[in-house]
Formats: C-alpha cells, sequence, structure tokens
C-alpha cells in the first residue's frame, strides 16, 4: 500500500473529536445540521455545529466508527466544541474526547503518476466500491481510514487520510487548500466561529444540511433562512487582479468601492480565496458585480458561488 501514498498532504490544521457511547449518534443529532442517522456503513458526512442564533461554532466531516462517530475539524476548535458541546451531554450516554495528537490527518491525490496497481488493497477495493465513503484500512502502511472528498474536479481524485499513525508527507499544503478554495469549500477557523449560518458557507450545496431531519440547536434560524429568507451574505470566489504577492490571509476585509469593509476572507489558497460579502439581492450572474479590493487596495475578481449553483441546479432541473 506504499505506493498509494507517495503523494501525500500534511494537514496540521486539521484535529479530531470523537463523541462514543450508547447515545453518542442520538446526542450528536440534537446539535448538528447534518442528518447523522445517514452516517451508517460507507458514508461521511459534512454538516455544523450551531449556536442557538443559528451561527456556525464549527463545521466538519464525520465518520462513523465502532465506538460511535468521529468527526475531523480545524484542530483549534476542538476544544471550542468540546466546551460547547459538554453542556448538553451530561445527562447522556455519550462522552467527549480530543483525539488531535493520535489521529493524523493527509491529503491524498491520485492522478495519471500516482494510481494504485489493481492489486492494491486501496486500489481494489475503490474498484469494487467506488463511491466508497469511508474505507477502514488496517495494515503495516497505514492504520486508519481512506476518505472519497468532492473536489469538483474531473482529473484527479481527492482522498482525506486519517491514520492512527505519523505518515511520511511532503506536499505543499497550500496546494490542497487551493483545490478545496477553487471547490467552494471553506472551514469555520478561530477568526470565523459563531459568525455565519450554514448557508453563508453553502453548506447545503455540499450535502451539510439536512430539512428533514428533526429538531437541533439553530435549527429555527437555518431552515427560516431557506424557506422565508433571502441570503443577503454570501460565499463568492475570489481572485487578486493585480500581480501583488501579497499574501492572502483568513480574516481580511474585503472593502467596496467606498472602502467600506462589506466582507471577511475565510479561506484562502495559492492564488484565489473564499470570502463571504454582504449582496442587496439574488441577481444574475451575467450582471456585472460591483467593484471590490482588499484592505491593501488590491482589486480583486469575484463569483457568487450560490448564484453558480442556483444555476447548475435550474439546468439540471430543465434537462
Amino acid at each position: 500500500m506504499s505506493d498509494d501514498l507517495n503523494m501525500l498532504t500534511p494537514l496540521e490544521h486539521f484535529g479530531f473529536l470523537a463523541i462514543t457511547g450508547r447515545d453518542a449518534a442520538k446526542f450528536l443529532q440534537g446539535y448538528t445540521t447534518c442528518d447523522v442517522d445517514l452516517a451508517k456503513g460507507n458514508t461521511s458526512l459534512v454538516g455544523a455545529i450551531c449556536t442557538i442564533q443559528g451561527r456556525m461554532l464549527c463545521n466538519f466531516r464525520l465518520i462513523p466508527i465502532e465506538a460511535g462517530l468521529l468527526l475531523r475539524m480545524p484542530r483549534a476548535l476542538v476544544p471550542t466544541a468540546i466546551e460547547f458541546l459538554a453542556k448538553y451531554i451530561v445527562f447522556s450516554k455519550a462522552s467527549l474526547e480530543d483525539l488531535s495528537d493520535k489521529i493524523w490527518c493527509y491529503g491524498l491525490t491520485q492522478n495519471s503518476g500516482n494510481v494504485p496497481t489493481a492489486s492494491d488493497t486501496f486500489a481494489a477495493r475503490n474498484e469494487l466500491e467506488p463511491n466508497n465513503d469511508p474505507i477502514e484500512v488496517g495494515d503495516s502502511a497505514l492504520d486508519g481510514w481512506i476518505i472519497k472528498v468532492d473536489m469538483k474536479t474531473t482529473s484527479n481524485a481527492y482522498f482525506e487520510i486519517w491514520s492512527n499513525k505519523a505518515l511520511d508527507a511532503n506536499q505543499p499544503t497550500d496546494n490542497w487548500l487551493e483545490q478545496e478554495v477553487r471547490a467552494g469549500i471553506a472551514w469555520v477557523v478561530t477568526q470565523t466561529s459563531e459568525t455565519y449560518i450554514p448557508q453563508m458557507y453553502n453548506l447545503q450545496n455540499l450535502n451539510g444540511i439536512s430539512f428533514e431531519k428533526g429538531c437541533y440547536l439553530g435549527q429555527e434560524i437555518v431552515a427560516r433562512m431557506q424557506f422565508r429568507g433571502e441570503l443577503k451574505k454570501r460565499l463568492h470566489l475570489g481572485s487578486v487582479k493585480s500581480s501583488s504577492s501579497t499574501r492572502i490571509n483568513v480574516g481580511e476585509s474585503i472593502q467596496n468601492e467606498a472602502s467600506k469593509n462589506v466582507g471577511q476572507i475565510v479561506a484562502a489558497g495559492n492564488d484565489s480565496f473564499l470570502c463571504v460579502i454582504q449582496t442587496k439581492s439574488q441577481q444574475k450572474t451575467s450582471q456585472v458585480l460591483p467593484t471590490y479590493h482588499l484592505s491593501n487596495g488590491d482589486p480583486i475578481e469575484l463569483k457568487d458561488l450560490y448564484l453558480a449553483d442556483q444555476e447548475k441546479q435550474s439546468d439540471a432541473g430543465a434537462d
């Protein structure tokens, strides 16, 4: 299996929260946007834990494990999530544990120069179960999970490796972050915790919000926005127009023509970034967006991902 792991990217900014015990799934169901009951067999989920005001404390990727559930989220927010959930878990037969020092997270890019042979465990199981998610693996090379992630690309396949062992990984982390940004994937971090509702991160288009499940903390706000509200702060994909080498940082402000702060960068890669900005109405994507720039004055180009996804859904419905 070592041949499968020759394109590993260290994702050291991620940590792990285990929720274990008889009531683990039942407990989390009341505190997350996704339907935890769907986390069975080879299924992983994206979801968020919200405050009562519907603001995301954190978002995560989740898989079922034998003892309960395992959530991968930004490492700095694991203690925050534990402190938040600990207030509610006292009457459940479940427990919370920070496993960030016991499990390592890596990214794997599988492309034409990195395709495992048919005899490899990873390749064989992936061929048998093309949509597997996750695969639990235990051998000399990897003791953990292989999770297929959707980066919205046709040329490469992307996987997260959650390993109980430290592995050799030398690919630049920024390259992985760039792919996440281009796919419209943003993770809540310390600077953005308790700031945005899930739809502002397009979580509904990542299957991260269930509108059929029972009640959960913050559901009233999230559901009202989906069915009765107008999303006036939305996720945009951005890039800097100039050749400036200025590093784009999460938390940096987006400004309009009047130099008024109208948004914030929530994820950054090498050349691209994701930001949530104020929008007055759901206008067509063909209409030119107002002029925006970074706080240092560099002009930027933006694409409204929410409207882009709405157009895709309309096209799919027309077919």
